[in-house]
């Protein structure tokens, strides 16, 4: 596995773990909540979230320095992360 393999699958996992956070912490409707689920809307999981979503970011500029080109060759804009990647909601890699 690649070094830039283990950014993107790293990044998934994170991911994962900052949606299962959002969807226990945010009130009103949510389709993957059951109405009696428990909700934590605490300073200490704003704070974990935060923490997450820097970790997302740092990730994002490590995979941009992995798919850098080579000094002469054309950069393909694919190998980047997708706009959304700077954006406070949940963020995702072109995969």
């Amino acid at each position: 596995m690649t070094a830039e393999d283990q950014t993107r699958q790293s990044y998934k996992q994170l991911d994962a773990v900052l949606t299962t956070l959002r969807n226990n912490s945010e009130k009103g409707f949510n389709k993957n909540r059951s109405p009696d689920d428990v909700i934590r809307t605490t300073p200490e999981r704003a704070q974990a979230i935060a923490k997450i979503k820097e970790a997302l970011d740092w990730l994002t500029k490590d995979l941009k320095a992995l798919v850098k080109p080579s000094p002469g060759e054309a950069p393909n804009p694919n190998n980047y992360c997708t706009s959304s990647c700077s954006s406070g909601s949940s963020q995702s890699l072109k995969l």
